[in-house]
């Protein structure tokens, strides 16, 4: 169908918009135009593409869709989803310390002294610190790792029930006897520090090897050695 409109596209402002403001309204929709003999003149490209958004009977709330109807040519959504988030300075940001400096998250108790050295501990032989606990179904023994450090297999989150005393199985359920996730207790930190040595494969160790007095999680799983 033939346009009914002339090109150069011209707007009468004595006639067409009396007493209304259209070049506004342009500059508001970011149209280029120019004014000559009090005419506002839109030219070119831009007039066919004025025009046919004049003409356009537009229905829905998505703009997409829309342009999408209007064109005949898909045109995909490059971002379904916006995430807004603050960004500071990275060059800026100062290390995070925590107090003591240790080198692992690795719980050592009042047995790592003062410095809160892992050879302390070793030298005594334990760690006494909350702990989760965990079964290997594979080798049959308890661990405090959610993998198991002997055969790196997944282990079993246990609960413990403090009225019965022991590991919690259907009657202490059933019973709404009282739960821990964790219990404070005594590991033996040299079978735990033989197979991280065993895990890296190496022999030696440095004198001082810092961890943490003791964990302040929900669930107290300590970071494996191995990462330390």
């Amino acid at each position: 169908e033939e346009s009914c409109l002339n090109f150069p596209y011209v707007y009468d402002v004595d006639k067409d918009v009396e007493g209304k403001d259209p070049k506004r309204a342009l500059e508001l929709l970011g149209v280029p135009h120019v004014v000559k003999n009090k005419k506002i003149i839109v030219e070119g490209e831009d007039a066919v593409a004025l025009s046919f958004c004049l003409n356009e009977k537009v229905e829905g709330d998505d703009v997409l869709d829309i342009i999408n109807r209007s064109t005949g040519i898909m045109i995909r959504d490059k971002n379904g989803t916006f995430i807004g988030a603050r960004m500071g300075r990275p060059e800026k940001a100062k290390m995070r310390k925590m107090t003591g400096n240790p080198h692992g998250l690795f719980p050592v108790g009042d047995e790592g002294g003062k410095m809160r050295n892992l050879q302390c501990s070793l030298e005594k032989g334990k760690v006494t610190a909350e702990f989760s606990i965990f079964y290997c179904d594979k080798c049959k023994q308890e661990t405090i790792y959610p993998c198991c450090e002997i055969c790196g297999n997944k282990t079993t989150k246990k609960e413990y029930c403090q009225e019965c005393e022991k590991y919690a199985d259907e009657d202490c359920l059933k019973k709404n006897h009282r739960l821990k996730i964790k219990t404070p207790r005594g590991i033996d930190v040299k079978h735990y520090f033989k197979y991280a040595l065993k895990g890296l494969g190496i022999g030696g160790y440095p004198e001082m090897v810092k961890g943490i007095r003791g964990m302040s999680s929900e669930e107290s799983i300590p970071e494996n050695l191995i990462k330390g």
